[in-house]
């Protein structure tokens, strides 16, 4: 009797071990489901708001609000030159870029935790998104110094034109890498990144909507 009663204790010792091993077992998986689901929502709303960024620095029309503040004392013959153009464009490019760099900043901060807990093709591609978007950066660089170069070659009586027409010629010029191109068919900077921002969030939406189900 004490032989079957020593093997029900070796068993209820055996079954008690199993279940804490299921039950911490169970809470693993449970933790690092929460975990999936809290940096893929995270990553999901970073790419979301730089998308916000990236496209509201592309803006075709420049507003005054965006212009160094003492462009409003410039005369237009100041604001046409070299100097007033580099100025004007170094300004207006410094303040679009400044909310795209921060919202790149924060997402690249997210990738070590994202390649922890979610697919490498996740990280891989947030990568390939912020480098589209840094393509932006190189274009505004470009388009500064073009102004500048371009001036410089420009007959005297060409460089007198209202800086309105001036813009605008540059802005053709540049159209499809600064500002988008206008029609039914995206630019190649517009397609690049619209395609890794929807690529990214079909990735990411299987960890998002697992809280859901």
């Amino acid at each position: 009797m004490r032989d079957f009663w020593d093997a029900v204790t070796a068993l209820a010792t055996v079954a008690t071990a199993v279940a804490a091993w299921l039950g911490v077992s169970t809470w693993r998986q449970q933790m690092r489901g929460q975990a999936k689901f809290d940096i893929a929502r995270r990553l999901l709303a970073s790419a979301n708001d730089l998308a916000d960024k990236f496209h509201g620095a592309r803006n075709h029309f420049i507003a005054t609000n965006e212009e160094p503040v003492e462009a409003a004392t410039w005369v237009p013959q100041y604001r046409a030159s070299l100097e007033g153009q580099t100025k004007l464009f170094t300004g207006v490019f410094t303040k679009r870029w400044t909310p795209v760099a921060g919202a790149g900043a924060h997402m690249l901060s997210l990738l070590p935790e994202a390649k922890i807990f979610l697919p490498a093709d996740v990280a891989a591609r947030a990568q390939s998104l912020l480098d589209c978007a840094s393509r932006l950066l190189m274009h505004m660089n470009d388009y500064i110094r073009l102004v500048g170069e371009d001036y410089q070659h420009m007959p005297a009586g060409v460089q007198q034109q209202h800086d309105e027409e001036f813009k605008a010629a540059r802005w053709g010029v540049f159209a499809g890498s600064i500002a988008p191109v206008q029609g039914d068919h995206a630019d190649a900077l517009q397609k690049d990144f619209r395609d890794l921002h929807s690529q990214l969030t079909d990735l990411l939406m299987p960890f998002v909507n697992l809280q859901k189900g």
